[in-house]
């Protein structure tokens, strides 16, 4: 299982830039505060679990089990990544 590493200041600019949107446009299609917004994008505060799970969606994500784990902050996604690779490897052996 790998883990996923989003740098979202970067997805914040690659939807701006792509859908030609002002930080405050963005903002207020996808219902975040447009300070907020910015001070994500500069890399002054981190993006909440909420932000992320909107530009995951603004961008169709399919929400697989990656994609949910980066809107968890790293400390539980990480529990979470150990968990299911214990798992795999239970399978694993009771398949043998």
């Amino acid at each position: 299982m790998t883990e996923k590493l989003v740098n979202w200041p970067e997805v914040i600019e690659s939807i701006l830039s792509s859908e030609g949107l002002s930080v405050r446009k963005l903002a207020a299609e996808i219902e975040i505060s447009d300070v907020f917004l910015g001070y994500v994008r500069k890399g002054v505060q981190p993006a909440s679990p909420m932000l992320k799970f909107k530009l995951l969606e603004r961008q169709g994500s399919s929400f697989d089990l990656d994609d949910v784990l980066t809107i968890l902050p790293d400390e539980v996604a990480e529990k979470v990544r150990r968990i299911k690779l214990e798992k795999l490897k239970n399978e694993n052996i009771d398949a043998r």
